[in-house]
């Protein structure tokens, strides 16, 4: 591997553990500053953008575990999506 592959690899583990280190699931969040409320109208209008940044930290965090294999990143990953097909990515979700 190249000297620049390494370095985004060690850069990406770097993200992943900080991402990782914040991770506090919820039943309205997988972490405390992209809480997922659709109740009220307010929460509504953000719930997208919060959904979809939600999703780009858990790629960060699969495309750190494709490298290092940590188990502690595996278990995030599939707690979170657990959390968020349970709660808002399923069949009967209602669209906002």
């Amino acid at each position: 591997m190249g000297l620049g592959v390494q370095q985004f690899i060690a850069a990406l583990d770097h993200y992943a553990t900080q991402l990782l280190a914040t991770v506090q699931l919820s039943g309205h969040s997988v972490w405390p500053d992209l809480i997922l409320d659709n109740k009220p109208l307010e929460g509504q209008k953000q719930l997208g953008a919060k959904l979809y940044q939600t999703y780009l930290r858990l790629f960060q965090m699969a495309r750190a575990y494709r490298f290092s294999n940590n188990q502690q990143l595996q278990t995030a990953l599939i707690n979170s999506l657990t959390l968020l097909n349970r709660n808002y990515y399923h069949q009967d979700a209602v669209e906002c």
